[in-house]
Order: structure tokens, then C-alpha cells, then sequence
């Protein structure tokens, strides 16, 4: 909770939740946050291909503002994603518990990880050096999920990860799901090596968006 209100503390970006105070005891940190809405777990079965995009840029954007400040998130999953609005653009990134600095060069203690490691970059699960890109990585599972109800890849490991991966490319159920623009994206996401994924303001600019 610390590392959370700690990051909430340095931001302020209209596509990331407000931090309003914190109360410090001995056993417990309360923190205050502005009411973010729906988390995208629960509301993603209803949105239409449109609203998705939307969803997105916005995500995209706020990853744009907190990488520009050093800040690598390490947790996007449908749960760290508010939703109050979509039209008027009230789509929040939450939960900074795992937030680290990019100004160090940081190894994830895979072992200490909380949550669904379905969201997690091939690096921070061979525990190398993460990046900015580890975010996209998770948010390209998040865009799939969004548009086929489905996860890429399942039990993924270090060892498997690889394979899955290409599996997952030439997997002729992804052709019929999405269309091949949404795929584009996507796999440009889902890219092994972190260097060679689409940065946040690249993932911004690609033509599924701004068709």
C-alpha cells in the first residue's frame, strides 16, 4: 500500500484514479481515492468494439503520462481498469502496489507476485530486467480478452512461453475472432522481445485505433 499511495502521490492525469489522503497506523493504510466506477472485470462482456477502442486509448494514454514519469505499472489486468464512463472518457488506471521506478534496473520477484500471472510479461515471468514494454505486453492480453472473451495463452511459464507464443500466431481460431487489423495490434503487442514491442504512444498511433 506504501508503493501505492507513494506513485498516486506523483501523478495526476485525468485517465489515472485521484489519490486524496491516506490514514497510517500501525497495522493498516487506509487510502482515499476518488470513486473510479466499475473495474473492466465486471463489465467487459457488455462493450461493443467501439467502446473498446476507447477504453484503450485512454489506457494508452494514461501508460504514455506515468512511462514519461519513470513509472512502470507491472500489474495491468481487467482489475486495475475503472470504468464510470466510457463516452466521457471516465476510464481510470488504478492499484500501483507493484509499481516500480524505471530509473533502476529491476528484476520482479516472480515468487512475491500477487494475481493472475495470465497478465504477465515473458521478462517479468524469466525474471529479467523489466521496461515500459512490460506494460504493453499486458495490455495486448487485455485487448484480446476484450474482443474474443478468451485469454491467449494459459499456464504459461518460462519454459513454455515461447512455444505458446508461436502457437498462438498461427492459430487459425485468431483469424476467425479478429479481424486482421485487431490482430495487428495485438501481435504486435505480444512480442517476446520487450525492445521490439510497440512503446505506448506507437500502440496510440496504430491504425486500429484511429480507423
Amino acid at each position: 500500500f506504501k508503493v501505492s499511495f507513494t506513485f498516486l502521490n506523483l501523478v495526476n492525469h485525468k485517465n489515472i484514479i485521484k489519490y486524496h489522503s491516506h490514514n497510517d497506523s500501525i497495522n493498516f493504510i487506509d487510502i482515499i481515492l476518488s470513486y473510479g466506477g466499475k473495474c473492466l472485470k465486471r463489465i467487459y462482456h457488455k462493450l461493443t468494439k467501439q467502446e473498446i477502442k476507447i477504453i484503450v486509448k485512454n489506457i494508452l494514454n494514461s501508460l504514455i503520462y506515468i512511462h514519461n514519469k519513470n513509472i512502470i505499472h507491472c500489474d495491468l489486468n481487467l482489475s486495475n481498469i475503472l470504468i464510470k464512463n466510457i463516452n466521457l472518457g471516465q476510464i481510470y488506471l488504478c492499484d500501483f502496489g507493484l509499481s516500480v521506478d524505471h530509473n533502476h534496473d529491476y528484476i520482479y520477484p516472480i515468487n512475491n507476485m500477487i494475481g493472475n500471472n495470465k497478465f504477465l510479461s515473458p521478462e517479468i515471468i524469466k525474471q529479467e530486467k523489466i521496461s515500459s514494454c512490460s506494460d504493453l505486453w499486458s495490455l495486448g492480453i487485455i485487448v484480446y480478452y476484450l474482443l474474443t472473451n478468451n485469454y491467449p495463452f494459459r499456464n504459461i511459464n518460462s519454459n513454455n512461453i515461447d512455444e505458446k507464443l508461436n502457437n498462438f500466431l498461427n492459430s487459425q481460431y485468431n483469424k476467425s475472432r479478429l479481424s486482421e487489423i485487431e490482430f495487428d495490434f495485438i501481435k504486435k503487442l505480444l512480442v517476446i522481445n520487450p525492445s521490439k514491442r510497440l512503446s505506448a504512444k506507437e500502440a496510440l498511433q496504430h491504425e486500429w485505433l484511429n480507423n
